[in-house]
C-alpha cells in the first residue's frame, strides 16, 4: 500500500501543477482537461488506498500510462507540454502486476 499511497500523492501534485499551469498562475500551456484526467487518475488511485484492492491500482496506472503516452505524442505534434507525462512512472508497476 506504499507504492498505493506514494502514487497518490504523486498524482495529486500533478493534478495541482496542471490547473496552475492551466489558470496561466504557474505558467505553461496546462488545460483544465488535462488536469481533470489526471484527477481522475488521483481519485482511482485514492480509491485503491481507501479499500486497499490491487485492482484499482493496476486500472490506474494503465489509465496514467495511456495517457502519458498520449501527452507525449501531443508534445512531439504541437509542442504543448502537459505533467501528464510524468504518467510513465506508473509504467513498472503496471507492467509486474500484468504479468502475474
Amino acid at each position: 500500500m506504499v507504492v498505493a499511497f506514494a502514487f497518490t500523492a504523486f498524482f495529486s501534485l500533478l493534478t495541482i501543477l496542471e490547473v496552475l499551469s492551466a489558470l496561466n498562475i504557474f505558467g505553461g500551456e496546462g488545460t483544465l482537461m488535462n488536469a481533470f484526467v489526471l484527477g481522475t487518475i488521483t481519485a482511482t488511485f485514492a480509491k485503491g488506498v481507501v479499500v486497499r484492492r490491487d485492482s484499482y491500482l493496476f486500472v490506474a496506472s494503465l489509465l496514467a500510462a495511456a495517457f502519458s503516452v498520449l501527452m507525449i505524442l501531443v508534445y512531439m505534434a504541437s509542442g504543448s507540454f502537459s505533467y501528464g507525462i510524468f504518467g510513465l512512472v506508473t509504467v513498472p508497476y503496471f507492467v509486474k502486476k500484468a504479468r502475474k
